[in-house]
C-alpha cells in the first residue's frame, strides 16, 4: 500500500505542475477566441474550476489503477517475462 501511495503521490505533483500552466493559459484563450470569433462566450468558473478538476481526477485515475495492478505482481514472475 506504501508503494501504491508513493505512486499516487509522485505524480500527482506532476499532474499539478501540469495544471498551473494549463491555468494560466485557460486565462489567456478565452479571451482569444472571444477577439478572434464572433459571439464566441465562455463561462470562466467552468473553464476555471470544473476543467482542472476534471483532470486531476482522470490524472490520479490514470495513475492508480497501474499502480494498483503493480502491487498485485508477484516481482518474480514480472521479472521473468523481462
Amino acid at each position: 500500500m506504501a508503494l501504491l501511495m508513493a505512486a499516487i503521490g509522485i505524480y500527482g505533483i506532476v499532474a499539478v505542475l501540469g495544471l498551473v500552466p494549463g491555468f494560466a493559459v485557460s486565462l489567456i484563450l478565452p479571451k482569444l477566441f472571444g477577439s478572434i470569433f464572433s459571439g464566441f462566450h465562455v463561462n470562466p468558473a467552468v473553464v476555471l474550476l470544473v476543467g482542472p478538476a476534471v483532470l486531476l481526477i482522470v490524472a490520479i485515475a490514470a495513475t492508480y489503477v497501474p499502480a494498483y495492478r503493480a502491487t498485485k505482481l508477484d516481482p518474480m514472475m514480472a521479472l521473468r517475462y523481462e
